[in-house]
């Protein structure tokens, strides 16, 4: 599989540079979840963090 070159791939956001009404957003609605999907959004966010890519 070939990767886009980089100047073509969206630059990754760290969490400092999410503006604070779009964390503030997501923090809502990862609370209006169960616990299972919360446990699937976990388990999504650590493969994500492995590999961002």
């Amino acid at each position: 599989m070939s990767r886009m070159p980089s100047s073509l791939t969206p630059r990754k956001r760290h969490v400092k540079e999410v503006p604070l009404e779009e964390a503030e957003l997501a923090r809502k609605a990862f609370g209006n979840l169960t616990e299972g999907e919360r446990e699937v959004v976990r388990e999504a966010l650590a493969v994500m963090g492995r590999d961002p890519g």
